[in-house]
């Protein structure tokens, strides 16, 4: 009879013993669901548009604090990729150079003598990780220039292109965004992108994972 009854409760403790060893990784597995979901998540940089603070390839933690984050001038953002009629086939990212209702001014020069002047009601813009690089010419292409300087169908109307001067005010709900690489990056100056609505901000860089040896929070 107590053989019996050994036998009959032996399955029950194996079974619990694997419920002991699986519980708290289910419990885990659970846990970064819900992280992934409503804190942070991960994601990739693509392109070289945010050098030299981020390159191709590095993974970063992006966090939208309970979906109530609130884009401030100077944060690194991840936009999804497909907004308002634009589509890319991968997150952008990018900083946040000037919220809605604000004015900015960028003044570029022929070359690379001297870097172009970023101002935010006509305050100038210190960014010590922003690079010039290029030739303007990469960039007035992207605002519906020709080789030639003539506007094409599709020139914007925010650039005064004798005077090298854009200007824009930042729509209602909206962010102007930038890379870091000035002169290589497809952002809000262009006419592909242009202000980006806040709701297509997935959330702000928070740290970098990979590699390795940069580990550590973005600023």
């Amino acid at each position: 009879m107590n053989e019996s009854y050994t036998e009959e409760i032996k399955p029950n403790k194996i079974a619990k013993g694997f419920f002991d060893i699986f519980e708290p990784i289910v419990f885990a597995l659970i846990a970064v669901v819900i992280i992934s979901l409503f804190v942070c998540r991960l994601t990739v940089v693509n392109g070289e548009s945010m050098e030299p603070t981020l390159h191709h390839g590095e993974y970063i933690v992006i966090s939208d604090l309970f979906l109530s984050y609130e884009p401030k001038e100077g944060d690194i953002v991840v936009v999804h990729g497909n907004f308002e009629g634009t589509y890319y086939d991968k997150p952008l990212v990018k900083r946040v150079i000037a919220t809605e209702g604000q004015t900015v001014r960028i003044q570029f020069f022929e070359g690379n003598n001297k870097p172009a002047c970023v101002y935010v009601d006509g305050e100038l813009i210190e960014n010590e990780s922003a690079i010039y690089v290029g030739d303007l010419k990469y960039y007035e292409a992207s605002l519906g220039y020709d080789e030639d300087g003539k506007p094409l169908e599709n020139a914007s109307p925010y650039y005064d292109y004798e005077n090298k001067v854009y200007e824009r005010t930042v729509d209602e709900g909206c962010l102007f965004l930038m890379g870091d690489n000035r002169y290589h990056s497809g952002d809000s100056r262009t006419n592909d992108v242009g202000c980006v609505p806040k709701k297509y901000v997935l959330g702000k860089a928070i740290f970098r994972l990979t590699p390795l040896s940069k580990m550590g929070i973005l600023n």
